[in-house]
């Protein structure tokens, strides 16, 4: 063969270094690869606190941080009983755990919940289209508190529910002018401080209406199961006996609070009233904020 039609002597070199960089190539895709796998694999082992909220936030409006360095996501109410953080401003008109009282109105004195609707159990004869009413949120509960009061052999209906400002002010009027102000505000909340206002709050009538808005209701056997399971469908008895101290009211063993079921079983455990327990929910809050 003439050397002129030899083929270059670089060629073999090239196909080398070639198939060389085949194998890099080959090398740092495998590494790439196996990390991918191992990222994956350690992502289903993510720790507890990372973990997303799963709660029902109908029932229990629970919710935790999932930050790094957050305050804890349960709220001591008691050394024996705390009670799992929920979502939201506390002090918000309309966030369940909401105080409301003499000392502690709404934010918007004539405030009006924006799912107010007519209740899906029993109500009293005649009532009104507001007291007809309560917020959306309660009617899960609502429905499964008179369902079990029926299975034990109490029959229940809405007395009074959603009352609005402009119906307060009439009505605080009307005991004022009747028994003199001081007088009307031990049984009678101003207009703006009063949790009817809510959407929240009802008042329970015994389908026989034995006792209707009477201290008697206590000792009534319905009065006495509401007094015993009501927490457990996320509702509170607000003004209970023993408590007038603390309420700055006659107790009324028919009024029941809705603030989800958390809060009701962690209320109930503790016998805190709302009142009691807002301390230590206003400083979770303060807490929370801070760390924001």
């Amino acid at each position: 063969m003439s050397p002129t039609n030899q083929p270059p002597q670089s060629a073999p070199t090239d196909a080398k270094a070639a198939g060389q960089q085949s194998l890099v190539r080959l090398a740092v895709h495998t590494i790439l690869i196996s990390a991918a796998l191992t990222f994956c694999v350690m992502g289903l082992f993510v720790h507890p606190s990372r973990a997303p909220f799963t709660g029902d936030s109908n029932h229990n409006f629970q919710q935790s941080t999932g930050q790094t360095g957050a305050v804890p996501a349960r709220i001591q109410l008691t050394d024996q009983v705390s009670v799992p953080a929920a979502a939201g401003n506390y002090a918000a008109d309309d966030h369940p755990w909401l105080l409301i009282n003499k000392t502690h109105p709404f934010g918007n004195l004539q405030y009006r919940p924006t799912d107010l609707a007519t209740v899906p159990v029993a109500t009293r004869a005649a009532p009104t289209a507001e007291e007809s009413m309560l917020r959306a949120v309660t009617f899960d509960d609502l429905k499964q508190l008179f369902q079990a009061a029926s299975a034990a052999g109490h029959q229940l209906r809405v007395g009074t529910g959603y009352r609005s400002y402009a119906t307060q002010t009439q009505l605080f009027g009307v005991f004022s002018r009747r028994m003199g102000e001081a007088r009307a505000s031990t049984i009678s909340a101003r207009p703006g401080y009063g949790e009817h206002q809510s959407g929240l709050a009802v008042d329970i009538d015994l389908s026989t209406g034995r006792c209707w808005q009477q201290a008697c209701f206590a000792q009534t056997p319905g009065g006495q199961w509401l007094a015993q399971n009501a927490h457990q469908y996320g509702f509170i008895l607000r003004y209970p006996v023993g408590k007038t101290g603390v309420i700055d009211f006659e107790p009324e063993p028919w009024h029941l609070r809705y603030v989800g079921r958390d809060l009701a079983a962690a209320l109930y455990q503790s016998g805190q009233t709302l009142d009691e327990a807002w301390p230590a929910l206003e400083e979770y809050q303060r807490q929370r904020g801070a760390n924001q």
